[in-house]
């Protein structure tokens, strides 16, 4: 019978590397936990959509869909473009979208097998397909490096800094000091 060798400092580090990896492949899997993500990003997957009308696509509130959006756009999931006064959304990360069409096609085939009415889960699996045959991405995210490690994606993106009172205007400036004091 052989006898167990004492782990190495590189078995240490190698083990240490994979917890890594398996912990951000978990945070990435968890951002399609929540069924609404899934349908947010169900309903932009064959373009960009204003916040307005992810919000009609989906049933749901413009505060719970911005929620929503902002966690997508904190994992680079999705990104968004200013216009005016719209917000667009589209897909940045279309192997999400491949993973959300791969698990709904699985689980529609498992309720076939079962007997279950699964019309619905294969049309959504549909929907899922027109991104990664039909979307372009941006001229902006073409030119985004790419990240060296599944860590680096799965990152928050850092908060904007706050503009001085000098740079916002008069009517921010006003309306400022008009606040109570805390």
């Amino acid at each position: 019978m052989a006898v167990p060798q004492p782990a190495t400092d590189d078995d240490l580090l190698e083990r240490e590397q994979l917890e890594r990896v398996f912990e951000s492949v978990s945070r990435y899997f968890s951002l399609m936990a929540e069924p609404m993500r899934v349908r947010i990003m169900h309903s932009i997957c064959d373009g960009e959509r204003t916040v307005g009308d992810i919000v009609d696509a989906v049933g749901a509130t413009q505060t719970n869909v911005s929620r929503h959006l902002a966690a997508l756009y904190q994992a680079d999931a999705v990104y968004r473009r200013k216009a005016g006064n719209h917000v667009f959304y589209g897909i940045r990360d279309s192997a999400l979208i491949a993973l959300c069409r791969g698990v709904c096609i699985h689980i529609a085939s498992r309720l076939d097998d079962e007997g279950s009415h699964s019309d619905g889960l294969l049309s959504l699996a549909r929907g899922f397909e027109s991104v990664s045959s039909a979307r372009k991405p941006l001229a902006a995210s073409q030119n985004k490096p790419k990240p060296a490690n599944l860590d680096e994606t799965l990152k928050p993106r850092p908060k904007p800094k706050a503009k001085s009172l000098a740079s916002q205007g008069p009517a921010t400036q006003n309306a400022r000091s008009m606040r109570r004091p805390k």
